[in-house]
C-alpha cells in the first residue's frame, strides 16, 4: 500500500488541528447507542492523534440518511455524550458546521464533534456547484491535516471524504487495518481458498464473482442468490422463493467462466420453508430431491446443504463470507447462517486459517453467533468492503498522500 498513514508519516502534527473523518453511523434507539464497534475501532486513531500532540480534533461523521435535512432523530448527541465519557480529560463540543470556528476559537486537547455532516446537501453534492465549492473551502478552513478514517465511506466522493483544500491527507489507523487485512489476504492467499456469498440478488454480487473467479478455488452459494442458481441451471421449482431476472442472465456466463478456472461452485440441496415472509410463518421442510411448492418460500438452508458446506470449508486456509445464508433475523431461519460461522471459527482456531468477513449484515451475523476471533478479519465497511473486494477502487483511499 503506497499511501500514507498516521502510524507512519515523517513529520510534526504537533500543536496542529486535525479533521478527522470518521464513520459513526452506528445504531441508535431512544438517544441509546445500541452497537458501539465503529466508534470503538477509530479510538487507537484518536489516541495516537493525542499521543502526537495535536491542539485539537475536528471530528466529521454521519448518522442515516437524512438527505440533507435536519431530522429529528439523527443528531450526533448521544456520540458526543459517548466520546466524553471515554476522553474526560478532554472537552467535548458539538457544533454546527457553520459555527465551528467560534466554537474552535482558543480551544486546545478539545474535540470538537460537528453535527451531522449529511444535513448538509452540499454533502453528497445535492446542491449547485457554487454551494459544493464554499461548502469544501468551509471543510478545507477547519484544520491543518486531514486524517481519514471512514473505511466504510471510502467508496463515496462525498465532500468530507475528500479532503479537498488540504495540503496533508492521510489514513487512519482504521482504514489502514481494513486494507492491509483484506487486499494481501485476496490478492496472495494461502490454498484452499473459499469464498461463502449469500443475500439476496445474483445482480447486486455480479462484480465480485467475476473478479474473484480468477482467485478462489470454491464458491458457496447461499441465500436468495441460490435460487436463481437452481433455476436456471437446474430447472429447480423454487416457489414463491426470490428470483433475479437480471442476475439470472449471467449465470451461464458465471458457470462457464468458473470452469475455465477450475473453480467448483456449491449449491445447497435441502432448505428451510416458510409460507410467509415472518418468524410465525407455517413452516416445511423441503429435503434434497424435492421441489419448493407454490407458497412457499425458502429461507434458509437445510442441514444437509449445512453439512454440504462444512465439508468444503474444513480445509479452507483462506476464506471470505459476504452474506448470510438465510433470514438470520428470524431464529427459525439462522440455522445456516449459524453453521457457517461455527465452521469458520473451527477453521481458523484448528488449521490457523484466515478469514475475511465482509462488513454489513455478514459481520452482524459474525458478532452475533461466533466464538473466536482468532485469524478473522471483521470488516467495518459494508459497501465499501464489497467495492474493494471487486477490485474497484475507492476514491477517497485515491486522494490519500503517496508515500
Amino acid at each position: 500500500m503506497n499511501k500514507k498513514f498516521l502510524d507512519t508519516i515523517e513529520y510534526s502534527i504537533s500543536d496542529k488541528n486535525i479533521l478527522l473523518r470518521t464513520d459513526y453511523n452506528v445504531p441508535i434507539k431512544d438517544d441509546v447507542i445500541i452497537n458501539d464497534d465503529r466508534i470503538k475501532e477509530s479510538l487507537p486513531t484518536i489516541d495516537l492523534l493525542w499521543e502526537k500532540g495535536v491542539k485539537n480534533i475536528i471530528i466529521v461523521t454521519h448518522l442515516g440518511r437524512p438527505s440533507g435535512k435536519r431530522t429529528l432523530g439523527l443528531s450526533l448527541e448521544p456520540i458526543k455524550k459517548y466520546l466524553q465519557k471515554i476522553y474526560t480529560d478532554h472537552d467535548v463540543y458539538l457544533t454546527d458546521l457553520y459555527q465551528s470556528q467560534t466554537v474552535l476559537s482558543n480551544k486546545r486537547n478539545s474535540i470538537i464533534l460537528i453535527e451531522n455532516i449529511r444535513f448538509y446537501p452540499e454533502e453528497e453534492r445535492k446542491s449547485s456547484q457554487i454551494n459544493i465549492e464554499l461548502f469544501e473551502q468551509k471543510l478545507a478552513k477547519l484544520a491543518d491535516i486531514f486524517v481519514n478514517d471512514a473505511f466504510g465511506t471510502c467508496h463515496r466522493n462525498h465532500c468530507s471524504m475528500m479532503g479537498k483544500g488540504y495540503e496533508y491527507k492521510i489514513g487512519g489507523l482504521l482504514v489502514k487495518k481494513e486494507l492491509t487485512n483484506i487486499l494481501p489476504k485476496i490478492n496472495s492467499p494461502k490454498r484452499p481458498f473459499v469464498c461463502i456469498m449469500g443475500g439476496a440478488k445474483v445482480s447486486d454480487k455480479i462484480k465480485l464473482i467475476y473478479n474473484l473467479l480468477d482467485k478462489v478455488d470454491h464458491i458457496i452459494i447461499g441465500g436468495g442468490m441460490a435460487f436463481t442458481f437452481l433455476k436456471i441451471l437446474k430447472n429447480y421449482e423454487i416457489g414463491d422463493s426470490i428470483f433475479d431476472p437480471v442476475g439470472a442472465k449471467e449465470i451461464k456466463s458465471i458457470m462457464s467462466k468458473a470452469a475455465e478456472q477450475g473453480v467448483k461452485i456449491h449449491l445447497p440441496i435441502d432448505f428451510k420453508t416458510g409460507n410467509n415472509f415472518s418468524e410465525d410463518c407455517k413452516k416445511q421442510y423441503i429435503d434434497e430431491g424435492e421441489n419448493i411448492p407454490e407458497g412457499y418460500m425458502g429461507l434458509d438452508i437445510g442441514i444437509k446443504s449445512c453439512t454440504k458446506f462444512d465439508e468444503v470449508l474444513k480445509k479452507a486456509r483462506t476464506i471470505l463470507w459476504n452474506g448470510p445464508m438465510g433470514v438470520f433475523e428470524f431464529e427459525s431461519f439462522s440455522q445456516g447462517t449459524k453453521s457457517i460461522t461455527s465452521k469458520i471459527g473451527d477453521v481458523t482456531e484448528r488449521l490457523q486459517a484466515s478469514a475475511i468477513i465482509g462488513g454489513g449484515e455478514t459481520a452482524t451475523c459474525f458478532k452475533m453467533y461466533s466464538y473466536t476471533k482468532l485469524g478473522v478479519h471483521v470488516s467495518t465497511g459494508g459497501g465499501a468492503t464489497l467495492s474493494l473486494l471487486e477490485g474497484t477502487s475507492l476514491p477517497a483511499i485515491d486522494v490519500l498522500d503517496n508515500i
